[in-house]
């Protein structure tokens, strides 16, 4: 059985995000507070901590997504053969809902990433394993109350 990772990450201090966050909030009003901090939106390079922990200790892993808006980590490899970068505007068909910044949001959209296998993992960019993580532990009933195990009905 050939598994998947998903990940959502941004980088909020770019200032091009910054300019879509801002002009985004002025569009639809009545922003939450809490939801608008920037310490909701920084970047400390966990997402790269979160990949190493992935390739040390889920060798088994087939292809790792990484959602995003329009932005790729400095440090990344893009020529990694498992690594594949999503736009936002890849997954979302209803291109009037962009740009979002709810997780919420764009979670809901994740099943529509192309050649995205029919079972798969969702990790938030700040999630590592640590320890080795044999896939078995990802298929037990009780992982569903503990992890976000997507099954995905539109792959192939």
């Amino acid at each position: 059985m050939k598994i998947d990772i998903v990940y959502t990450w941004v980088d909020g201090s770019d200032p091009d995000w910054r300019n879509r966050k801002l002009k985004r909030a002025k569009e639809v009003g009545n922003i939450l507070p809490d939801s608008n901090f920037d310490f909701r939106f920084m970047d400390n390079d966990e997402l790269k901590y979160s990949l190493r922990s992935v390739e040390k200790f889920a060798p088994w892993v087939n292809n790792i997504f990484i959602v995003t808006d329009n932005q790729i980590p400095g440090w990344l490899d893009t020529s990694h053969p498992k690594i594949n970068i999503v736009d936002h505007s890849e997954i979302f068909s209803d291109k009037k809902k962009l740009p979002t910044f709810s997780a919420r949001g764009i979670e809901s959209q994740i099943h529509h990433i192309k050649n995205l296998q029919e079972h798969f993992i969702y990790f938030n960019d700040d999630m590592f394993l640590g320890n080795f993580a044999h896939l078995n532990i990802f298929l037990q009933k009780w992982i569903t109350k503990n992890f976000c195990f997507g099954n995905n009905t539109n792959s192939k």
